[in-house]
């Protein structure tokens, strides 16, 4: 017996249905996806045909979810719209009955309440009904779609914001730790400007070193001996030492006890020695000519 059932073959209608049968009596629980694809890899059937179903199985119950979502709305509608309708029903059929009360010439008011009420009758049926024809569930689900790409892209748009306002605050953030920095770098040079300057340490930071040697003398250069000498300095500009064979000048010497006025007129007397300088190489000039 054993060897007949060893050797049984099975359609895939029959297959199903006794694995259905099987996985019915043998729990309830179901059964995990890789039970799953190691099973049908001991019978035969590849993980990649497995994968495959699973794919057209969620899809199939996503789409049937979405039909079932948008029966109930299909549903929830008919229902409120027979409840409009009722509401205006009962209200004109009230106004009419008060104007017939009032205006009197016979009860004439039961008639449009008699046809309209047929009507409302036929809406009943018609909203109790269960059934959806197709052309009413494909608009239904076109709608719900294109809610829900508007819901989507308004969350885009949403997330976006807010990712442009964290953004903005990154760089405002940014921007007062910048300011802080630098007015603290600012603040500390500025102590240390200070502190040289009361100190008397050395040169300020950023000071441009002063010039040494002839540079440091622009009018000319100083005689000599007259710095250890402790006399005031006398200056020979080039003017000056190019006319030695004129008798030279005398330095001035000014004891007026204003250095600034000291220093002024030894200017005035450098000035003068060197026009007095170009005047005799003029006279020269013009007496070989």
């Amino acid at each position: 017996m054993s060897t007949d059932q060893g050797s049984r073959r099975y359609s895939d209608a029959e297959a199903k249905a006794i694995l259905d049968q099987a996985l019915r009596h043998e729990s309830t629980r179901g059964i995990e996806h890789e039970d799953l694809v190691a099973a049908a890899r001991e019978i035969g059937i590849a993980p990649e045909a497995i994968e495959r179903a699973t794919r057209e199985l969620e899809q199939q119950r996503a789409l049937e979810h979405e039909e079932k979502s948008a029966k109930a709305v299909i549903y929830a509608g008919r229902r409120f719209g027979l409840l409009a309708h009722f509401v205006t029903f009962a209200t004109v059929n009230f106004l009419l009955l008060a104007v017939n009360f009032v205006l009197g010439g016979g009860y004439w008011f039961f008639w449009p309440l008699l046809g309209w009420g047929v009507g409302v009758f036929l809406h009943l049926i018609s909203a109790l009904s269960r059934k959806v024809s197709p052309e009413e569930l494909s608009r239904e689900l076109a709608r719900m779609r294109a809610r829900a790409e508007r819901e989507r892209q308004r969350q885009l748009r949403e997330a976006a914001k807010a990712a442009a306002r964290a953004r903005r605050s990154a760089i405002a953030r940014n921007a007062l730790d910048l300011g802080a920095a630098v007015e603290s770098g600012v603040a500390s040079l500025l102590a240390n400007i200070a502190g040289r300057i009361q100190e008397g340490v050395g040169p300020i930071v950023g000071e441009p070193p002063r010039p040494q040697g002839p540079a440091a003398q622009p009018f000319g250069r100083a005689a000599p001996g007259a710095a250890q000498s402790g006399q005031p300095v006398r200056f020979e500009s080039p003017a000056a030492r190019a006319g030695a064979a004129s008798p030279p000048r005398q330095p001035v010497h000014t004891e007026s006890g204003d250095p600034a006025l000291d220093d002024d007129a030894e200017l005035e007397a450098m000035a003068q020695a060197e026009l007095d300088a170009r005047e005799r190489a003029e006279a020269e000039q013009k007496g070989r000519r």
